[in-house]
């Protein structure tokens, strides 16, 4: 008698699963799924099993598990970012290499079934520019919005920052303008995939990598915010993201000493770790301040509520010719 191989089964995590999850959580595995915070300890994963008692409490995080019999061949978890923003942080394939594009697949898939009964308008997933996963996110739906690069090293003193440049703390009011400068940085399609309003792109902010004291500054001319900064509040890790309108290398060069002010202040040290948007003037002041580039991630986001164009009517002018 021939024996059939059990079908896989992509589910929310139940209470049965538990035998398997001990098991699973003993094992160590690449997780395809990068938070902002992981960025800075790339090598630390989530346990699973905690991951499912958090879901099981409900704690702000969903799992799903995908099985074959009792044996999981993947294990994927998101938490909230706000009420209608899902943020994957485990997406991990234990399928031996043989169907990894169909694990993750079917993770990817159960995740949008779920998001889209919670009434969640996006769901976001930031992985390495290899991995597999960016392959199988973009089958299952989602759009590649931009690519992030990280650089890590210790910052060298800059040149004299322009007069012209003030660096200043952020501050509420200041958060319109930091909107319309990431409308700058990204191209039109990827802020329709991302975050068109206001709204959602506070919605779709990460804030726990900047951990408690975590600061934010503002680089302006004028009355013009230019550029903007954020720096976590971890002494081992220090991670910062900085983002600059076009041509705005200056800014950048003001931001960073501003940072690495913090950093020798902090813990002596200005070594650390920065994000930047691939190809920006922001890489290359990188790079001239003496950082070093290591991966790049993709960031990818599933929109589940379509933003809808209005159309407006127009009056157009005719003129009339006359008899006279």
């Amino acid at each position: 008698m021939t024996m059939r191989a059990s079908q896989p089964d992509a589910h929310d995590v139940r209470p049965t699963d538990l035998p398997a999850l001990v098991t699973f959580d003993e094992e160590v595995f690449e997780n395809h799924a990068y938070t902002r915070e992981r960025l800075a300890r790339p090598e630390e994963t989530p346990g699973p099993l905690a991951a499912a008692i958090e879901d099981w409490l409900g704690l702000g995080r969903r799992t799903w598990v995908d099985m074959r019999g009792r044996q999981i061949e993947g294990i994927a978890t998101a938490r909230a970012l706000s009420r209608q923003v899902w943020l994957f942080d485990t997406l991990i394939d234990a399928s031996a290499g043989d169907s990894t594009l169909a694990v993750l697949g079917a993770l990817l898939r159960k995740a949008r079934e779920a998001a889209s009964e919670d009434r969640v308008t996006h769901v976001l997933l930031r992985t390495r520019c290899d991995s597999p996963a960016l392959q199988a996110a973009l089958h299952e739906g989602f759009k590649q919005v931009l690519v992030e690069s990280t650089w890590r090293g210790r910052l060298a003193p800059a040149r004299p920052a322009a007069e012209r440049i003030e660096v200043r703390l952020a501050e509420e009011r200041d958060e319109m303008a930091r909107f319309q400068l990431f409308n700058q940085v990204l191209p039109l399609d990827a802020r329709e995939a991302f975050a068109l309003s206001f709204d959602e792109w506070r919605d779709t902010r990460e804030r726990r990598w900047l951990q408690r004291g975590g600061t934010a500054w503002v680089a302006q001319v004028r009355d013009r915010v230019v550029g903007a900064l954020e720096l976590s509040s971890s002494r081992s890790n220090p991670q910062l993201e900085v983002v600059a309108a076009s041509g705005e290398e200056q800014a950048v060069d003001a931001l960073l000493e501003q940072a690495a002010a913090v950093l020798t202040e902090r813990r002596g040290s200005r070594l650390v770790q920065a994000i930047a948007i691939a190809g920006s003037s922001a890489e290359r002041t990188l790079r001239d301040r003496g950082l070093e580039p290591r991966a790049d991630y993709a960031q990818l986001c599933l929109r589940l509520a379509r933003p809808i164009r209005a159309a407006q009517r127009a009056s157009v002018g005719l003129v009339v010719p006359t008899r006279g």
